[in-house]
């Protein structure tokens, strides 16, 4: 194996450590004044935020088929509701042995776990998208995270300016790619637009606009029959 192809583990242990040394660097110099002994936790915060989009991206077989991940939640609540009406559909001689063998006030806090189940799956089933090209949740969260972390530090909505311009939130976003984030290149100006104006729709308790499916349709042939029966007419 080659030099350049091998993996030296005290490098990847201290690449963290140097990320986490130029992010508390930039809000040393950016933060606002009174708040720059917070750099150490914010930078923290932001690295935490890196490694939970590791953690995703890691396991992105699992959630990439939204379709799947719908179905799945699905299946759950209606297992929890099952459940909880088998519960109920005791007859009498089951029920009190039941009774006899487990405090009812834990059969009671069962059948309570199973409605929270069953309405907490429910709720996340309806938060998971519809139609369209599946989203990259890991990057979403990542960069949501990382505009509620810059809007506690630095006291202003998280924006991105115009070129020559992007700011400190754009900046700060540069600095704390995660490990696994694609090195090259620049962070789309446009992705983040979108995404900071879905966060702002959710804090605002607004629904997020759903994507129209495009369809096409087949082009509308008009016969003029008249025309056509002269035609095909013997001479």
């Amino acid at each position: 194996m080659s030099v350049r192809s091998e993996k030296h583990p005290a490098i990847e242990e201290r690449r963290p450590h140097e990320r986490g040394e130029h992010i508390q660097e930039f809000l040393a110099r950016k933060l606002p004044p009174g708040k720059t002994t917070e750099a150490p936790y914010v930078a923290i915060a932001l690295l935490e935020a890196g490694a939970r989009y590791d953690r995703y991206t890691a396991g992105k077989n699992d959630w990439w088929d939204y379709v799947k991940r719908k179905s799945q939640l699905a299946t759950i609540t209606n297992y929890a509701e099952w459940l909880e009406t088998a519960l109920h559909e005791l007859d009498i001689i089951s029920r009190e042995d039941f009774a006899n063998r487990v405090d009812p006030k834990e059969i009671n806090a069962l059948v309570g776990s199973l409605r929270l189940v069953s309405k907490e799956m429910t709720e996340l089933g309806k938060e998971i998208q519809k139609i369209g090209r599946p989203r990259d949740l890991a990057e979403e969260r990542w960069m949501m995270e990382v505009a509620d972390i810059y809007e506690n530090a630095f006291g202003k909505p998280a924006r991105v300016g115009p070129v020559k311009q992007r700011g400190n939130f754009y900046d700060l976003l540069q600095l704390s790619r995660p490990t696994s984030y694609a090195p090259m290149g620049k962070l789309s100006i446009r992705q983040i637009d979108r995404l900071l104006k879905r966060r702002k729709s959710r804090q605002l308790g607004e629904d997020p606009p759903t994507p129209v499916r495009r369809v096409r349709h087949k082009p509308t042939i008009e016969v003029n029959w008249a025309t056509l029966s002269d035609l095909l007419k013997p001479e």
